[in-house]
């Protein structure tokens, strides 16, 4: 059974920092056309992952504050039990802050200096890198973490990502490139993959209420 918990501050010895990578929709595009999408309508979003994760979702991981969600887990398949990397999305609603590195301060211990300014679906947001890579891996198997924290209305994100490997985290930020908010119908807008055509030239992206491609020219 996967467990996700709430980033920390680190403890000594301090981890090194990762250099973050930039989130863009265009850095999957010929990786993400099939994957699947999983979509949320209590807390107003979607992301598309690799066919072949797991993915655990848990309806209300805190009975105390039905307001907080561990909304999924998505994990690579090698081992269930003990997976290459997992990727949980957090889920908090009534977020007192508008500021999401203020909200990363509050939650996750974190100085200014350790957070990286990005978006996510054009949203501001800041991304946390780190890397335990002074503390043997039988004390801790995933020493490469990644987090990002966004604001949406009155809505907090956290996604969170722990790898074995430090190459593992680009399929994070590839996951990244594909996350959208709901509309304010609660409708999901379509991620910005593109799908290669038969004449291996052009490509052609979602669209309609099912974010099915459009047909190849």
């Amino acid at each position: 059974m996967l467990v996700a918990y709430l980033p920390r501050k680190p403890i000594s010895p301090p981890p090194k920092p990762l250099i973050s990578q930039p989130i863009s929709p265009t850095s999957a595009l010929h990786d993400t056309a099939n994957w699947k999408v999983y979509k949320s309508n209590r807390t107003k979003y979607q992301l598309q992952y690799p066919v072949n994760y797991l993915i655990f979702v848990v309806p209300d991981w805190n009975g105390k504050n039905p307001g907080v969600w561990q909304e999924a887990t998505f994990a690579d398949p090698s081992d269930s039990s003990n997976p290459i990397i997992d990727i949980t999305v957090n889920v908090i609603q009534n977020v007192e802050h508008t500021d999401p590195s203020l909200w990363a301060i509050e939650i996750g211990g974190y100085n200014r200096k350790e957070l990286v300014n990005t978006t996510l679906d054009g949203v501001k947001a800041v991304k946390v890198d780190i890397a335990h890579t002074n503390i043997p891996l039988s004390d801790n198997p995933y020493p490469f973490l990644s987090w990002i924290y966004v604001i949406k209305d009155d809505w907090g994100y956290m996604l969170q990502a722990h790898a074995k490997e430090r190459d593992i985290l680009r399929i994070f930020n590839q996951i990244l490139s594909t996350f959208k908010f709901t509309d304010e119908d609660g409708q999901m807008g379509c991620t910005q993959d593109a799908k290669l055509c038969p004449d291996g030239k052009t490509y052609v992206g979602r669209q309609g209420p099912n974010c099915e491609f459009a047909a190849c020219p």
